[in-house]
């Protein structure tokens, strides 16, 4: 798949078609497009890498691996996620005046992942006959 890499700051946005909703590793953000991603959603992005949330959740899936059978580590991990999102879209909530702007973009973002995720897709290679 073809992309593009973009460095601002410290950060290196990586540009692919592929990517339906943006997301972060480190200090790279993933985007489907740039700079057609609202400025907010990158800066939401960047909280992410800043405040290292990838450590965060690189250090709960071990422990999940070691710790399988405790189930207090999947509601840790999902309240970790929930704490996560709520301190970046603290940030930029704080550092913005365009509530209403950033609220739309977060919308459009969790109205792409609910179709994907919950949506049943048919695979036509899986019932093919040869």
């Amino acid at each position: 798949y073809a992309y593009d890499k973009i460095k601002k700051d410290r950060f290196t946005i990586v540009v692919n078609k592929t990517i339906k909703s943006p997301f972060s590793f480190l200090n790279y953000i993933f985007v489907e497009k740039f700079p057609g991603v609202d400025s907010l959603i990158i800066e939401h992005e960047k909280v992410h890498a800043r405040q290292l949330h990838t450590i965060d959740l690189f250090i709960l899936q071990i422990s999940s691996a070691l710790l399988w059978i405790n189930p207090f580590m999947y509601l840790l991990k999902k309240e970790l996620v929930a704490q996560h999102e709520f301190l970046a879209d603290n940030y930029v909530l704080s550092n913005t005046d365009n509530h209403e702007q950033y609220l739309k973009q977060v919308l459009i973002q969790l109205q792409n992942n609910f179709n994907n995720s919950l949506a049943s897709k048919f695979n036509y290679s899986l019932t093919k006959k040869d």
